[in-house]
């Protein structure tokens, strides 16, 4: 099940390609890393925050371990789920790109409940609903 809530603003100003990428990644990756045990869902909302907009990707897969993993998650060629074929580029061309256009990207996981990702942009990058 794919929801999503592009409500919070209109229009992104960017780097389409870019832009592309980083929701492909995030998305392919929820896919690719759901859970066995639950059909998979995955949220994409959009809202303002006080000094930024953000774009949040939500699913119920597999999550992240972020206590033993965390401060590798974005880096090159890290995988944490081996059972699932893959290079370790997708999160850290996310979070490159994502810096490209002067956001930044935060992950907040656990084990078997799933992954949010907030892709935050300065506010001057967005149209408000």
């Amino acid at each position: 099940v794919l929801v999503r809530d592009l409500s919070g603003f209109r229009q992104i100003f960017s780097i389409k390609g870019y832009l592309h990428s980083i929701v492909y990644n995030l998305t392919a990756n929820a896919i690719k890393y759901r859970s066995p045990a639950r059909a998979p869902r995955i949220e994409v909302t959009t809202r303002l925050a006080p000094t930024e907009a953000q774009l949040i990707f939500r699913d119920n897969g597999m999550g992240i371990d972020m206590q033993k993993y965390g401060r590798k998650v974005f880096n090159l060629y890290q995988r944490f789920h081996l059972h699932v074929e893959g290079k370790g580029l997708g999160l850290y061309l996310v979070r490159t790109q994502v810096m490209a256009l002067g956001g930044r990207i935060v992950l907040n996981s656990q084990p078997d409940q799933g992954c949010e990702f907030i892709v935050s942009f300065p506010l001057d990058a967005i149209q408000p609903a």
